[in-house]
């Protein structure tokens, strides 16, 4: 488990994360009370299918997430989950 809780992480911040975690072993991501936006949920998103380990990605408390953030996550899971992988 890593856990970045209020750490006042942004979207640009978030995206470099994302690109660091592909291919990582991290099993949960603790990104609770953030400064997390749709930029970063979708960055987020794109890096499931480079972490077969994950199992869990607290995001709770992270208001900026709209409509377009939680349909890139809920679309990156699914596919995921589609391949077995979550």
């Amino acid at each position: 488990m890593i856990s970045l809780s209020n750490c006042n992480i942004d979207d640009q911040l978030v995206k470099m994360l994302a690109k660091a975690m592909k291919r990582s072993k991290i099993e949960s991501i603790g990104l609770t009370e953030n400064n997390i936006g749709d930029k970063g949920a979708q960055a987020l998103a794109e890096a499931f299918p480079f972490m077969p380990q994950l199992k869990a990605l607290h995001l709770d408390g992270n208001n900026n997430i709209g409509d377009a953030g939680n349909q890139a996550l809920y679309q990156g899971a699914r596919l995921c989950a589609e391949k077995g992988q979550f």
